[in-house]
């Protein structure tokens, strides 16, 4: 053992108050000579799992402790280092930390006396130093009640159980303290350790403590009654450099080395800590009695008569699942899904890879058969590799916190918590935390944060070596070089703890003898994250609350509602060629998993017919599969190209066309030429993907070796290992791919079949959110769904079906909260409201205050009562006058209904007659405002033939244009944001809207100087510039901007006249009807949508119009396409027939 040993420091996790992490603490105090530390952070054990392992890989001995805090009879509290001494002082620390955060004695984590007095088995107290109880009197000078308090911590602790703690950074109270405390231990025989109460491994990093102290206060270093350490030094101190600090004692040091010694650090074993299932004595069976019982029972449910396959497949996994002790965990997670069921809450098909088991298809955990789908349980609980199992539930995320209060009743609330996490300062968090307690003015923080990239895993090491201006602003000036330095050295250190979105864990015990715990919002949380709970055997079950779910279930039960159509999503047949050609078109908005327009093009490139397609898709679309995206493409279209490396990979490879997608396949790969079991199989994947060079190789010989027992030729086997290796990073889940896939499916087929309850429903999961709420109301109308606006006497508080149209609700208008909604609701079931004034006397103004009625009136919810969406101006002019009437009325008592409507229409009021009409642009840019979405007549409408003009291509088409491509674009000009780019120069991010789509658009430094005082949001624009691919999204770079008033004028259009529409026509051969032209022709068509009529010259049908949703946009880009598949005389543009300008 060193010479001396560090018993009081604080990590990261006592939340900033210190710069110590822990994963580098142990290296750092070998490094300086000594062989053992402890951790003391304040009031939690939250880094207790991961220092451990780590001192264990450094060779450094750990301890665990705690400073705590302890309420006294004067209403103060006091501090007391408290270390853990074997399982015992494991658990009473554990409960000592749970105590003070979830029942705290005073305002803050704490205990009272009496309950350290009971939990202080199995551990030793320091006295706490200055802040100690012992050590506040020693200071005051008060020595007979300093002499009571530490004979009580002795009695309490033992003998030797409680040290008085001297320590030494410079203040006169410690000077005076250390004297006492020599004093006070010789005469009450109490034995003395020294400590240092670490903060900072270094003494440079003082300051940076001082900046998270003023963090966490919110204040700034200048503040000259900010919260500081006294004194000094408060780094992890080398032997020799805390000896030369002052004259220690000689007992005091050499008791730091003896309790290290003494002192050994406990966690629980990783053994698995599952849960019991309360099987009833009376049912004479154990838990994996029961659960082979209901397992049987469930496979001739789902299947009739099984099969002896799957009679075999589920006696093995039943086997593996008894063996490794797993039945409980089983039969809990089987009872909690079927409670769900019983209760009418939406429950998913499966999730991740326990959608491979089939014994969880029988208990009907999950709905996705794995015997269908060749998914594979070795995947999902491998009997060759002991692990935790892991079986993810979604439910409808509106109906989640019903489930976790039916798991808390049934197995108790002390054995069930969320689990712990905890959020880091990012590189952009740390740099404007840092900026704002340095007292950096606020637009230089902005500035500088807004050049660090914003995607996850930035840092502020790699922005200031990727970015040479950035780093020069540092180099030229020395506060900003500061501000670089403590952000540095500040970033990834824990902000504050939050509740993991679904986690939970259930234990076969209390919690709080097991881990410590914190409040939540919902409940207890533990203080250790997933990763330590899995370490100590704890196991975790991931209920996740999943929108889509919700809007399945509402979807379904508002058609039931309606008399439409009873659905049973989970008996749906999922070979609707309806939903595969819509899907094939790319109509996935609110499609759960295929949204993203990447996954449109992949699906209209794809053109989906059968499940199975829907299946690769997902699977297909990640980073890293995407990689094989072409050559799935390709051979799909010529499957008969195909070649295999060797027979015994074609049935497994056919299905995807010689590609490897699933991980499942390579395991079926190494099944089929090497021989291994499935098991074997699955640590071959997990090896291979880890890319480890000795491995590989290691890997290698024995797959090649045994393939070439098999009578596999050795070259042969060597190109199935290499393609084993290139392809382990590209595999995908097939388990969880099939299971999202499902719930992908029903929403596309109600989607394609009841669009209209579906939009509805699907407006409402978004509420809240504006973005997505007006993306969806734009798809809404792209589908032909006509929308009525909010109307006082009609609107719910949601969107719903009205006849053929849906009704907006009135929530989803800005500034209208639910209670108001509610409210509205109330007064309106006694009767419609007649006029404004009618509806100002009966609603409750309390919840609807003034500022709900301007919004309702702008949003056009009056309109019905007050002549129609001209008199808005009108309305809001005269509302004074109508609230001083309403309020005569309520003087009435009881003639409020009766003298309501007292003849005088709204837009009369005398504030209201000179009240010119709004304007159609300013009715535009207030209802958009309110409802994020133009309903009534939009500006763009005048300018239809600019948008019609082939030189203009549409919003909804821009991603079918390739990047760089040069477009011209007719919008509105929604909304402008001024940015700066990493150089600190002016650029801009515009929001168009054309009635197709809505997209964000970007302008650079050198074009936005020539535009920016031209850009006018709610004006109209035709837009020029090239496309950009921006990952998932596609934007548009303007590099000229011109409003469409002169546009029209130049191109000699009328801005109000449908005259001279034009129609494409197409001449089609016989021939073109085999070749596949007509479906491309088709794809091309919805990849352009417009307003122009196409027609179909037929050379034997005659010429015949297509439907209207193949009105085109013919933009240059289309005329090329087009004629690229009929020939150059095969498409013209040519006036429309007038029949065709009247549709």
């Amino acid at each position: 053992m060193s010479t001396f040993v560090h018993l009081h420091v604080h990590t990261e996790y006592s939340l900033l108050q210190s710069t110590v992490r822990v994963g580098a603490l142990p290296e750092a105090v070998r490094a300086r000579g000594m062989s053992a530390v402890a951790i003391t952070d304040h009031g939690v054990l939250s880094g207790w799992v991961p220092f451990v392992h780590a001192c264990r890989a450094a060779g450094v001995k750990p301890i665990l402790g705690m400073e705590l805090a302890v309420a006294l009879d004067d209403g103060e509290t006091a501090h007391v280092v408290l270390l853990a001494d074997g399982e015992a002082g494991y658990r009473s620390l554990v409960r000592l930390s749970t105590l003070a955060q979830l029942h705290p004695a005073t305002d803050r984590p704490s205990v009272t006396k009496a309950a350290l007095a009971d939990h202080a088995e199995g551990l030793v107290a320091l006295s706490g130093g200055p802040e100690g109880e012992v050590g506040r009197l020693l200071v005051k000078g008060d020595l007979p009640r300093a002499a009571q308090a530490a004979l009580w911590y002795r009695n309490v602790f033992g003998p030797d159980g409680f040290y008085l703690e001297l320590t030494d950074h410079g203040t006169p109270e410690e000077q005076k303290l250390i004297a006492y405390s020599v004093e006070l231990g010789r005469r009450l025989g109490l034995p003395l350790v020294a400590t240092n109460d670490v903060r900072y491994l270094d003494e440079a990093e003082a300051p940076v403590v001082d900046v998270l102290l003023a963090i966490a206060a919110g204040t700034k270093l200048a503040d000259p009654l900010r919260p500081r350490l006294p004194g000094r030094g408060y780094d992890l101190a080398a032997p020799e450099a805390f000896f030369g600090r002052r004259a220690w004692p000689k007992e005091a040091l050499q008791n730091a080395v003896r309790l290290a010694e003494r002192l050994s650090a406990h966690l629980p074993d990783g053994t698995p800590k599952l849960p019991r299932f309360p099987v009833p004595p009376e049912d004479g069976r154990d838990a994996a009695g029961l659960l082979r019982t209901l397992a049987e029972e469930g496979l001739r449910r789902r299947f009739g008569a099984p099969s002896a396959a799957a009679r075999a497949r589920l006696d093995h996994e039943l086997d593996v699942i008894v063996r490794m002790g797993f039945s409980d965990y089983f039969l809990i997670v089987a009872d909690v899904v079927a409670y769900a069921r019983r209760r009418g809450i939406a429950v998913g098909p499966g999730r991740g890879s326990a959608a491979g088991s089939l014994v969880a298809y029988a208990l009907g955990i999950t709905d996705v058969d794995p015997l269908r789908y060749d998914l594979l349980f070795e995947r999902f609980l491998n009997p060759e590799r002991r692990s935790l199992p892991d079986i993810d539930i979604d439910f409808a995320d509106d109906r989640r916190e019903e489930v976790l209060a039916y798991v808390r009743e049934k197995y108790g609330a002390d054995r069930v918590a969320g689990i712990g996490t905890f959020g880091t300062m990012a590189a952009r968090m740390s740099l404007r935390d840092a900026g704002r307690a340095l007292g950096l003015s606020p637009t230089d923080i902005d500035r500088l944060a807004k050049r660090i990239p914003a995607q996850p895993g930035a840092t502020l090491e790699a922005a200031l070596r990727d970015d040479p201006a950035l780093r020069a602003e540092g180099e030229k000036n020395p506060d900003i070089r500061r501000l670089f330095d403590i952000a540095r050295r500040i970033e990834g250190l824990p902000r504050h703890v939050s509740t993991h979105a679904a986690g939970i864990v259930l234990a076969p015990e209390p919690l709080d003898g097991l881990v410590p715990l914190f409040p939540g919002a919902g409940g207890a949380v533990t203080q250790f994250p997933m990763e330590d709970l899995e370490r100590l055997g704890l196991v975790k079950m991931d209920f996740l609350g999943l929108r889509n779910l919700s809007l399945l279930d509402r979807t379904v039960r508002s058609l039931s509602r309606a008399g439409v159509a009873e659905i049973d999503l989970r008996t749906l047949s999922l070979d609707d060629a309806e939903t595969y050609r819509m899907l094939a078109r790319g109509e996935t908005d609110g499609v759960f998993q295929l949204e993203s327009p990447g996954m449109r093009r992949l699906l209209v490139e794809l053109r989906p017919s059968a499940f199975d397609d829907l299946v690769a898709a997902i699977a297909l679309y990640r980073p890293g599969p995407m990689d094989q995206i072409p050559a799935y493409l390709r051979a799909k279209r010529r499957p008969e190209a195909v070649r295999y490396p060797h027979p015994a990979l074609r049935p497994i490879l056919e299905p995807t066309y010689g590609v490897i997608v699933y991980q499942e396949q390579i395991m079926r790969i190494a099944e089929a030429l090497a021989g291994y079991t499935l098991g074997e199989a699955d640590l071959l994947r997990r090896a291979v993907a880890k890319k480890d060079r000795s491995a590989l190789e290691g890997e290698r010989t024995r797959f090649v070796e045994r393939a070439v027992g098999r009578g596999v030729p050795k070259a042969e086997a060597e190109a199935v290992y290499d393609l084993i290796v290139r392809f382990a990073d590209y595999g995908f889940n097939k388990s969880h791919a099939v299971a999202y896939a499902l719930i992908a499916y029903q929403t596309a087929y109600l989607k394609a079949h009841h669009p209209l309850y579906f939009y509805a429903e699907l407006l409402n999961s978004v509420v809240g959110d504006a973005d997505k709420t007006a993306a969806y109301l734009d798809a809404a109308r792209r589908a032909g769904i006509r929308l009525l606006g909010p109307d006082i006497n009609a609107s719910a508080a949601l969107f719903r079906v009205e006849g053929p149209w849906i009704r907006f609700g009135l929530l989803p208008v800005k500034n209208v909260g639910r209670q108001a909604a509610e409210a509205i609701e109330r007064a309106r079931a006694d009767g419609p409201f007649r006029s404004l004034v009618d509806f100002l006397v009966r609603v409750d103004a309390r919840a609807v205050s003034r500022r709900v009625v301007e919004a309702l009136i702008v949003a056009g919810a009056f309109d019905a009562l007050a002549g129609g969406r001209a008199n808005r101006a009108k309305l809001l002019a005269g509302l004074d006058e109508a609230y001083r009437r309403a309020d005569a009325l309520r003087e009435t008592a009881g003639q409020g209904a009766l003298f309501a409507d007292d003849g005088a229409p709204e837009e009369a009021f005398e504030a209201a007659r000179a009240v010119d009409p709004y304007s159609p642009e300013e009715l535009a840019r207030l209802e958009r405002e309110a409802l994020g979405v133009v309903l009534g007549e939009h500006p763009l409408h005048r300018f239809m033939p600019v948008l019609r003009h082939p030189s203009v291509t549409r919003l909804a088409a821009l991603s079918t244009h390739r990047p760089d491509e040069r477009v011209r674009v007719a919008a509105e000009l929604v909304a402008v944001r001024p940015r700066t780019t990493r150089r600190g120069e002016p650029m801009a991010s515009l929001f168009l809207d054309d009635l197709t789509a809505r997209l964000w658009a970007v302008v650079f430094p050198e074009a936005y100087r020539l535009l920016r005082e031209a850009l006018r949001p709610g004006a109209l624009y035709l837009f020029r510039g090239r496309v950009l691919h921006d990952g998932e999204a596609v934007r548009l770079a303007v590099d000229d901007a011109r409003p469409l008033d002169d546009v029209a004028r130049r191109l000699a259009l009328s801005a109000a006249d449908g005259e001279g529409r034009r129609a494409v026509f197409v001449r089609v051969r016989e021939a073109d009807r085999v070749t596949g032209k007509l479906e491309a022709l088709r794809r091309l068509l919805l990849d352009h949508p417009g307003e122009s009529p196409v027609f179909l010259v037929d050379e034997r049908r005659g010429v015949r119009m297509l439907p209207e949703r193949y009105a085109v946009t013919p933009s240059l880009t289309f005329l090329k396409a087009a004629r690229a598949l009929f020939g150059p005389d095969g498409v013209a543009l040519r006036p429309a027939p007038d029949d065709a300008r009247r549709r």
